[in-house]
């Protein structure tokens, strides 16, 4: 498998510090810059904020798509994800 990823040009590392409470989450990630998600999101949806926000609309967005693909529907399970080591971990290291 490891063979498999690097031919793509898929990093991915299982160690203390990248495994996520969601399972596969590293693939999930790969997959969305892969694809450019971020950039996806920047070209094609456009919000007006205010300027007391601080976290661009892309990014609040990606949360919630991996929220809602880790089954978390609520807004109060989102703090379940910031507090996640690994999650936090590949989010930093992209």
């Amino acid at each position: 498998m490891r063979r498999t990823l690097d031919k793509m040009g898929i990093q991915v590392d299982f160690d203390n510090k990248t495994v996520t409470s969601y399972g596969n989450f590293q693939f999930l990630e790969q997959f969305k810059t892969i694809i450019g998600l971020q950039e996806i999101l920047a070209v094609y949806i456009s919000l007006t904020k205010g300027q007391n926000s601080i976290f661009p609309v892309q990014q609040l967005l990606d949360l919630q798509l991996d929220a809602l693909i880790f089954g978390l529907s609520r807004f109060t399970h989102l703090n379940a994800l910031k507090s996640d080591p690994g999650y936090l971990m590949q989010k930093v290291s992209r």
